[in-house]
Formats: structure tokens, C-alpha cells, sequence
């Protein structure tokens, strides 16, 4: 019995032993199940991120893409056809200045303003003839925005020869940050302008006119044009004014540069938003006339934020 006892020790102690031995193979069996869980946790996850920034840039290039497109669509839809979205009415001639239209394009907003640039005054033209410390005094005045005013200096503004090109953007005549404010572009421009080369005389507002018209033809001549205008028998072209005003022929020829009844140049401000994000342009499309001729090379200027 007593040999019994200790076989039945010595193959109990010898199974405790084998299981001992078995331990550690299990253990690094645990040990590459848990490697191979975080291999594949990490790869999940890279896998992952970059689905997300897949996804992010597919959604930036569907918004670029939704940007230029709209963009294009409503320069040749709405810049094109300025003329007739900004016509009073179907039977008059004359224009209201400004136009907003607003509107959606996918999940993003689209505010879009149109201008008639000839009832503005025309920076580049009464540059030819007004004083830079005046001129910098009208931009002030008609700078609603009150961005602080930076004309380019004399010599600087000569060299770009005016007479053809003149100042070609705002940052020329405003001292603008890196990132403006668009609002206050678009407000501050709204009575100035860089593109229209002549006044629209049957649409502007009689202070502009005489504004825009005294430093070249005097107060007299400028003050007949507007008799003319007002006068009991409403004239619808600018030589029926010149006829009525009784103007020497050298102050008309005068006029007829500075003054239009039929508008060519248009601009349009287009604002698209989408949640934080916000893109901006400025598109004109500027009409510049032949001299000695009624045709007009269109020329257009486009610029963005």
C-alpha cells in the first residue's frame, strides 16, 4: 500500500509538472493573437484616416469644382445679360445702377451683385485731369466703406500710361490687408470705379455728372446737359441733349468722350459660401469705345479672394 501511495505521488507530481511545461507555449500564443489584434487595429485605423482624408479631399474638389462652375455659369448667364437684368422696365432705356440676386448651388449660397460700371465715377478719367490730393479727397468721399485710401503716387500712375491702362485694381487705390473684407470692397465700390471709361448722361445721377463733367468742360456746359435732361421734352440720346444744350462744337466733341447714353460696361460680385467657407470674385466686363466709330471691344477683368 505504501508503494502504491508513492506511484500515485510520483504520477500525480509528474502530471503537475508536464502541465507547468505547458504554460508557456500558451502564453505566447496569447502573446501573437495580441500583436496580431494591434497590427490589425493599426491598420484599420490608417486604412481609416486615409479614407477620411480621401473623402475630405473629394469633397474640397467637389466644392472647387461647384466654385468654377458657378462661377462660369453666371458670368456668361448673368454678366452676359447685365444690361437687361438691370433695365427698369421692358420699354425704358435707362438703368438702376445695382441688381442682388441670391441663390443655391448644391449645399452652397451665391450672392450675387450686378453693376452698371458707367453710372460710377471713373477713377482713371479724373485722374487725367484732377489733382491727386482731389482725387484722393473724391475717393474718400464716395468710400462708404471707409477703407483708407493708397493711390498709386503721380510718377508711378504715369508710368502705367493712364490714358490706356490707369489703375487696374483695388488694391491701387485702397491700402487693403493680405485677406480683405469683401463686404467692405463691395461697399466702398459701389459709387467708384476703375473700367467704365465714359458716364452714362441718361442714367447717372446729376451730382456724379457734375462731378465727373466739370474738370473737363466747366460748370455751364455741364449744367445745360442736365437742363437738357430734365427739360419738358425728355431726351433719350446724348446728341439730342448736345442739340438742346446749344453747346459750342469743341464742348460737344468734349462730351462725347465723357459721356455715353447707352451703358457697356458691367461688373459682377459673386460671394459663394458654405458653412465657414467663403469664395469671392469680381468678375467686369468692360466695353471700351472705338473712337470715330459706334463699335466697342469688350475686355474683361476677373479677380478673386
Amino acid at each position: 500500500m505504501f508503494s502504491n501511495q508513492v506511484e500515485h505521488k510520483y504520477r500525480t507530481g509528474g502530471g503537475e509538472v508536464n502541465r507547468h511545461r505547458k504554460h508557456p507555449k500558451r502564453g505566447f500564443t496569447l502573446l501573437m493573437s495580441v500583436v496580431a489584434l494591434a497590427i490589425g487595429v493599426l491598420v484599420l485605423a490608417s486604412i481609416a484616416r486615409m479614407s477620411q482624408s480621401k473623402a475630405m479631399l473629394a469633397r474640397q474638389q467637389l466644392l472647387d469644382l461647384q466654385w468654377r462652375w458657378g462661377n462660369h455659369s453666371c458670368q456668361h448667364v448673368l454678366l452676359k445679360n447685365a444690361k437687361e437684368l438691370l433695365k427698369v422696365n421692358d420699354e425704358e432705356i435707362r438703368l438702376q445702377p445695382e441688381r442682388e440676386l441670391r441663390f443655391h448651388l448644391g449645399e452652397q449660397e451665391i450672392f450675387v451683385r450686378i453693376a452698371d460700371e458707367n453710372q460710377k465715377l471713373d477713377i482713371n478719367t479724373l485722374a487725367q485731369r484732377v489733382p491727386q490730393a482731389q482725387l484722393e479727397k473724391i475717393v474718400s468721399q464716395h468710400n462708404f466703406a471707409k477703407l483708407p485710401v493708397r493711390l498709386l503716387p503721380l510718377p508711378d500712375r504715369d508710368r502705367r500710361n493712364l490714358k490706356e491702362g490707369g489703375l487696374e485694381c483695388w488694391d491701387q487705390v485702397w491700402d487693403l490687408p493680405a485677406e480683405p473684407d469683401i463686404q467692405q470692397l463691395i461697399i466702398g465700390s459701389r459709387k467708384l470705379t476703375l473700367w467704365a471709361n465714359r458716364l452714362n448722361v441718361l442714367c447717372s445721377r446729376d451730382e456724379t455728372i457734375r462731378e465727373f463733367g466739370q474738370p473737363f468742360v466747366g460748370a455751364i456746359v455741364v449744367q445745360q446737359l442736365l437742363s437738357a435732361r430734365s427739360s419738358d421734352s425728355p431726351k433719350n440720346s446724348l446728341e439730342a441733349m448736345l442739340a438742346d444744350a446749344s453747346v459750342t462744337d469743341r464742348h460737344a466733341e468734349q462730351c462725347r468722350r465723357l459721356f455715353c447714353d447707352q451703358s457697356t460696361s458691367f461688373s459682377m460680385w459673386l460671394t459663394m459660401v458654405n458653412g465657414r467657407r467663403m469664395q469671392s470674385s469680381l468678375t467686369i466686363r468692360e466695353g471700351i469705345p472705338v473712337r470715330g466709330s459706334q463699335q466697342v471691344v469688350e475686355r474683361i477683368h476677373a479677380f478673386g479672394w
